[in-house]
């Protein structure tokens, strides 16, 4: 069955594909007999793809219920092409099967989402079709619509005002009415009232003063809309409106003013209505407001993203989980289960449809029917845009169906007699610019009135300037779509990815049937995690290295962690090549996931792990100059392998180890002495005569009753600025605290990200600075300039900072994936450095290193001294309630042209000089040997 299931996926993306093809290629033919055998062709496709559909549902679900429906759709379709082609010779076969294709399509993606609806829609959809079979023959043979504008209009305004004063709310807007038990929107056919009304105003006349009137009539019309909260509805109105005057004026100060104005009142409606508000901020940012506001959309993309180009296939997906999938967000659930290609070729089946009704209105002589079926082209085409758009997020969602797909007996009624309309006036068209001769009565009033229409202004008078306005707008919907579909192409390639790797998507365990989960490498090859199988059969995650890892590379088990949670879906997507993808999914086989390459390197890390052995703490390892991760370990550390069996020992915690905490990245500890460089770069740039600065330390100093003592009791005499750097000198540190400027020294802090969130795709800790001028005492101020006090810092910050001071000052983004590549090595995607800020100028920052090359040579990071590469660094002691100091040393290398930076963390054993800075040693000589 499961083969049966892929191979209608595909089929059914080629019938379509096909389909649009051939709707295109039709418009250009003009033999008869080649257009007739393409609407032959065009017809078996419509069968053939509503019967792959159907197939591919009932496989699945087993229902005779479906098979009941189907047959009835088959009935409605032959009956609908049958009866239409009999009653109106000239009728347009191509407009007329992009409806039936349409219809279809919203038949079959209806029956997946809810059968009872699906049964519904086929019963308005037939109610339409046939109520709508006369209106073809109404709009060709009574030329007396064009005369009765203003009662179009004013009957347009009275049934909204009915529903303002009676309606039912739904979703927010009170646009419904309910008469007899049965619910409908009046605004759907106030739609085709308000064209009707335009166009014959307009066909009186188009002056200034008539432009003015008309203008009140839809203004009122709109804001009525707007009052009911039906923004989408207003927005289509008015766009309408503006498009119909802007031809009818063939004046582009109409379309700029009229788009402008929209603008002022799109801005007055984000004010005034919360529920705007709400969808503009989930259209910016919809997971950051997931939970609530950006639900929906959130939802939408979760479903686009993981449906990529070919879908999940039919029945495959979670569409149901999107709210209102089956109305203004159809095309979403299209788009995980059909596919994006599936669904950029129903966008085209739109755009053949918009050209095919601009092609009618181009062709008509008169001037009442050609402003009729270019409103009506125009409302349709926008209101496809609003949907299309605001699923994908390229614009804010509206709130509108797609026509004839989604669900709706309101919309699909008013749909089938807007196309029928333009059926009508196609019909006609044809009459008016045949010959005259042997026309009936009727005919020849049709003439005469077209006559009289010429001389009814001098803007009508130039036909080729009507044709070239129209043109332009053309053009302007053309881009439009280009647009969309370009922002929803880039979507599927670039960004979906990131999207649905959110703990939100439910869609990441429907994958794991599909895929099997990529291997985690190190950047020289070794395989961090690995997808295997037990001896039953069963995939699983094995950790070759156990613990030195887990920290960073994390779980699957007991919730995502690490590089397992963060590229989760990366994991999870298969990029081989696509017959390799086709022949998986045809054999029911898993696809072979991508493989994540880290940065880390395997050999510094296990140095760093060692090193750490028997000690409480965490290592940082960084390349200066990108921002690469080469190792980062934590200490104690838990195995991924036997997860499940440690999970209660490792939550109760009794040794209180927190084994589960990443402390390179999550711990936050007090930074010591190495905050010191800070302190002295909030100096320097305070002290424009810095290098003057000189201090007599006698050991200790004294502020208010509180007492702050070097670890060297004698004292360090007097020191400048380097040198009480390099001997790490608590008093001469704590004076300058008195000295700084509290308010400008809390900016420095935020400038290097202190008290925000640090750029880097993992699970990270805020480092906190709380120093200010107002609400500090002089004491905390001397306290927090040799980081001690309220600051707190992660070790990753750490590497960080003394990482912007070894690159010339500027900050690159860490990074921890190198690059993605397909099971079979191919490149899927390749991650590079990336500035992130410049917190110091060059010469700040080598000013900085020099006081840390001196800590090297003659201060507290003596014991690198005697290296063959040279270093810069800084210690640090951090006092802590829990016990001993904590042992600090942040430092990189070569000083001349650093390479490597590191940030070391050694709890509660003592100085930094004592334990971190011999790690810090170990490190470098394996880099380097290396």
């Amino acid at each position: 069955m499961n083969l049966v299931i892929e191979l209608t996926k595909y089929l059914m993306i080629l019938l379509l594909g096909i389909y649009t093809y051939y709707s295109f290629q039709v418009m250009r033919y003009k033999n008869k007999e080649r257009q007739e055998l393409t609407y032959r062709v065009m017809t078996i496709l419509i069968f053939a793809l509503h019967f792959s559909g159907n197939f591919t549902l009932y496989l699945q679900v087993q229902s005779d219920k479906l098979i009941l429906l189907y047959v009835c759709e088959v009935v409605l379709l032959v009956l609908a092409l049958s009866l239409y082609q009999k009653f109106y010779k000239r009728i347009s076969k191509l407009l007329l099967r992009n409806m039936l294709m349409l219809m279809s399509i919203g038949f079959i993606v209806l029956s997946r989402l809810s059968f009872d609806k699906a049964v519904k829609q086929v019963s308005f959809a037939a109610i339409s079709l046939l109520a709508c079979l006369i209106i073809p023959g109404i709009i060709h043979k009574f030329s007396w619509l064009r005369r009765i504008g203003w009662v179009y209009g004013v009957a347009g305004i009275i049934v909204l005002l009915i529903v303002l004063v009676a309606g039912t709310t739904q979703y927010g807007a009170t646009n419904w009415l309910e008469i007899w038990g049965f619910s409908f929107q009046p605004s759907e056919f106030v739609k085709l009232l308000f064209i009707f009304s335009i166009a014959s105003l307009f066909n009186e006349g188009t002056d200034f003063k008539r432009i003015c009137a008309v203008a009140v009539m839809a203004g009122a019309t709109v804001i009525i809309l707007v009052v009911q909260k039906d923004l989408g509805g207003a927005l289509i109105f008015f766009v309408t409106f503006v498009f119909m005057v802007y031809i009818a004026r063939q004046k582009s100060i109409y379309l700029i003013g009229g788009l402008l104005s929209g603008s002022v009142a799109a801005y007055i409606a984000y004010q005034l209505f919360g529920h705007v508000r709400v969808r503009v901020m989930a259209w910016q940012n919809p997971l950051l407001y997931i939970d609530n506001e950006g639900y929906q959309i959130s939802q939408s993309l979760f479903a686009i993203g993981t449906g990529g180009w070919v879908g999940m296939g039919l029945n495959r997906g979670l569409p149901t989980d999107i709210p209102v999938v089956d109305s203004d967000f159809i095309f979403s659930a299209i788009s995980e289960e059909f596919g994006a290609l599936f669904a950029i070729s129903i966008i085209l089946i739109y755009l053949n449809i918009f050209m095919n009704l601009i092609n009618t209105s181009l062709k008509q002589e008169d001037y009442f029917y050609r402003l009729l079926a270019f409103g009506c082209s125009i409302m349709l085409i926008f209101q496809v845009f609003l949907s299309f758009g605001g699923v994908i997020k390229f614009i804010p969602s509206t709130g509108v169906t797609m026509p004839l797909i989604s669900y709706g007996g309101s919309s699909i009624f008013a749909t089938v007699i807007m196309f029928m309309i333009m059926q009508g006036i196609h019909i006609r068209g044809r009459v008016v610019v045949s010959s005259e001769q042997n026309q009936d009565p009727v005919q020849e009033a049709n003439v005469e009135n077209n006559k009289k229409t010429v001389e009814l202004g001098n803007v009508r008078t130039n036909s080729d300037k009507i044709k070239d306005t129209i043109y332009r707008v053309v053009y302007i919907f053309l881009g439009l779509f280009v647009l969309g579909m370009g922002y929803f192409s880039y979507f599927i390639i670039f960004r979906k990815n990131d999207v649905i790797n959110s703990a939100y998507n439910k869609r990441q365990e429907v994958l794991t049937e599909r895929v099997v989960r990529g291997d985690i490498l190190s950047i020289d090859g070794e395989v961090l995690a690995r997808t295997i199988i037990d001896d039953k059969g069963r995939e699983i995650r094995e950790y070759p290295y156990g613990k030195i890892y887990a920290p960073i590379v994390g779980r699957t088990l007991m919730g995502r962690a690490g590089i397992e949670e963060s590229e989760n879906i990366r994991l999870l997507t298969s990029n081989i090549n696509p017959i390799e993808q086709m022949y998986y999914d045809l054999t029911s086989e898993k696809s072979p996931g991508d493989n994540v390459v880290t940065t880390l390197d395997s050999k510094l890390t296990e140095v760093a792990y060692e090193a750490l052995s028997g000690y409480r703490g965490a290592i940082v390892i960084m390349e200066p100059s990108t921002g690469k991760i080469l190792a980062m370990v934590s200490n104690p550390s838990y195995d991924p392998n036997t997860i499940e069996e440690d999970w209660g020992e490792l939550v109760e915690d009794k040794k209180k180890e927190s084994a589960l905490l990443n402390r390179a990245a999550q711990g936050l500890y007090p930074p010591g002495s190495t905050y010191k460089l800070l302190t002295a770069l909030g100096y320097i740039r305070q002290n424009p005569s810095f290098e003057k600065y000189n201090y007599d330390c006698d050991g200790s100093i004294e502020e208010n009753g509180m007492i702050i003592r070097d670890y060297s009791k004698k004292g360090h005499g007097k020191v400048d600025l380097t040198t009480s750097l390099a001997k790490s000198c608590n008093t001469s540190f704590s004076h300058i605290g008195r000295l700084l400027d509290l308010d400008s020294f809390y900016t420095l802090n935020e400038d290097f990200l202190f008290n925000k969130d640090l750029p880097v795709n993992m699970a990270t800790s805020r480092s906190s600075f709380t120093l200010k001028k107002a609400g500090s005492s002089v004491k905390e101020a001397m306290q927090t300039a040799i980081g001690q006090g309220k600051t707190l810092i992660t070790p990753l910050h750490n590497a960080m900072i003394v990482s912007s001071i070894a690159n010339g000052g500027a900050m690159m983004r860490p990074y921890l994936v190198d690059h993605v590549e397909t099971a079979d090595g191919g490149i899927v995607k390749a991650y590079s450095s990336e500035l992130y800020s410049k917190p110091m100028t060059a010469q700040e920052a080598d000013y900085l290193g020099k006081m840390m090359r001196e800590a090297v040579t003659d201060g507290t990071g003596r014991k690198l001294k005697d290296m063959e590469v040279t270093s810069a660094g800084k210690t640090g002691s951090a006092d802590n309630s829990a016990g001993k100091a904590h042992s600090w040393f942040v430092g990189y290398a070569p000083y001349e042209n650093p390479e490597i930076a590191v940030s070391i963390l050694v709890e509660n054993v003592g100085t930094g000089s004592e334990y971190a800075v011999p790690i810090a040693k170990e490190i470098f000589e394996a880099y380097f040997q290396e």
